[in-house]
This record gives structure tokens, C-alpha cells and sequence, in this order.
């Protein structure tokens, strides 16, 4: 079965802009994602193991850039659930045979993946034509725990405002500077962060965060990076 179903590349009614809705997989797309979305040129997989990401760019003949963001070392029984209920059903009716019908879908603005790693959840959505994830690390947990490895990109390059960057065949995608924050009462306290880079074994990178001045480790602490991809939708490319 493929991972995602086909959708048409002319996008006349302006599809593209809407924002991504992720619906449970109970069958309509590979087994190996708990959550799927897709708009126009944009497939996206959600598993407790990686965030699949599938683009296809105007003018290009039809040519897919695939990235896969891995969580290097994350459980495997991370619970994964939909949040912020959108109106609306989606129904999937893949052939003329009834076991390939799905229907009465629920659609999610947000999906949480709980318990990556240990005290670890991320809270991923789609925010301006970006893929927008709250890393939330609750007490107990550790940040350098948080850990991926991105697959289909050719290099991947911090610049000097902190921004990190794929180089892909189709162009760039950029995850903005983090931003990392606590709640201390009513008031929440900015908590310095980066990105770092280290190479593994293999050669290939590992992004990860640094929190160069720490941080209260008996708070919940949000890592909250932004991955831009509406340079691929042929839209602006904004972020927050």
C-alpha cells in the first residue's frame, strides 16, 4: 500500500494555503504512521518514530523531495493523539471494495506524540505554511535526550542568526532560531537555547538543542522550532 494517496498538483482553488488537518490512519495509508495529512503538494506521516514529510514543487514535472526526520533512540510505545478537534469528517474510499473504505474521520488541528523519550512529548502542528513543534520536557525529563536525524537532505548548515538549514535537490528548508521557554507562576521566563550538530558514525548529522545558561530543571521547559516549508507550495515563506 502506498503511504500517502495521490492528489492532483494544480491547486486552482488555493488548497495549498489551507492548513494541514491530521487524520488517524486506520487503514487509508501505510501502517507504519499513527497520523497522515496532506494538502496540495504537501504529504505528511506522523509515526512515534519519525515525521514524514513529502513534497512536491510546482514546475518541477512532478519531481518528490522526501524527508524523513528520525527521533534517534525514542521509545517505541510513545502514545500518539489527536488534539484541537476540527469540524468535519474525511472519508477515504481507496477502491470499489468495502475493506478499502474509511470513513467518519475525525480531523486534528495538533498531534501529540507522549513520551518520545522518557519526560519528553512533542506537540507538532501546522502554523503559516510551517510545521510548528513544542517540544515540551517535563521535570524529570532530559533535553539533551531530544535527537534527529533527517534523511533525504543533502547537507545540513547552522547560519550565524541561528537558524538551521536542509539543503535539498529542491531548494531549502529552514527550522527557525528555537525559542525555549518556562512558566513560572503567571509569568514565563525565556530560557537561552540553540541548535547543535554533531555527526554520527555514519557520517550523517544529528540536530539536537543546547541551553547554554540552564535552566530549572523542576519546570515544565518548551522548546518551540519552526520548519518552514512554504517555499515548496510556491507561497510565501513565513515564519513565526
Amino acid at each position: 500500500m502506498q503511504a500517502f494517496n495521490r492528489v492532483s498538483l494544480r491547486d486552482p482553488t488555493g488548497y495549498g494555503q489551507q492548513p494541514l488537518l491530521f487524520i488517524p490512519n486506520q487503514g487509508q495509508a501505510d501502517d507504519k504512521f499513527a497520523y497522515v495529512a496532506q494538502k496540495f503538494g504537501l504529504y505528511v506521516g506522523v509515526s512515534s518514530q519519525a515525521v514524514s514529510m513529502v513534497f512536491c514543487k510546482p514546475n518541477t514535472n512532478g519531481i518528490a523531495l522526501h524527508l524523513v526526520w528520525t527521533f534517534v533512540g525514542a521509545s517505541t510505545e510513545a502514545e500518539l493523539q489527536g488534539l484541537d478537534q476540527a469540524e468535519g469528517l474525511f472519508h477515504y474510499l481507496l477502491s470499489d471494495d468495502p475493506s478499502s473504505r474509511f470513513t467518519n474521520l475525525p480531523p486534528f488541528r495538533k498531534v501529540v506524540c507522549k513520551s518520545l523519550w522518557h519526560g519528553i512529548d512533542v506537540i507538532i502542528q501546522d502554523q503559516d505554511q510551517a510545521l510548528k513543534y513544542d517540544w515540551v520536557v517535563h521535570p524529570g525529563g532530559k533535553p539533551e535526550k531530544i535527537r534527529l536525524t533527517c534523511e533525504g537532505c543533502e547537507d545540513i548548515r547552522l547560519d550565524e542568526e541561528g537558524n538551521l538549514h536542509y539543503h535539498t535537490k529542491l531548494g531549502i528548508v529552514t527550522d527557525s532560531k528555537p525559542v525555549a521557554y518556562q512558566a513560572d507562576g503567571s509569568r514565563l521566563v525565556d530560557i537561552a537555547c540553540r541548535y547543535s550538530l554533531s555527526e554520527r558514525s555514519d557520517g550523517s548529522m544529528t540536530v539536537g538543542f543546547e541551553l547554554p545558561e540552564g535552566y530549572d530543571d523542576s519546570l515544565a521547559l518548551v522548546i518551540d522550532p519552526i520548519l518552514s516549508y512554504g517555499v515548496f507550495l510556491g507561497g510565501k515563506d513565513k515564519q513565526a
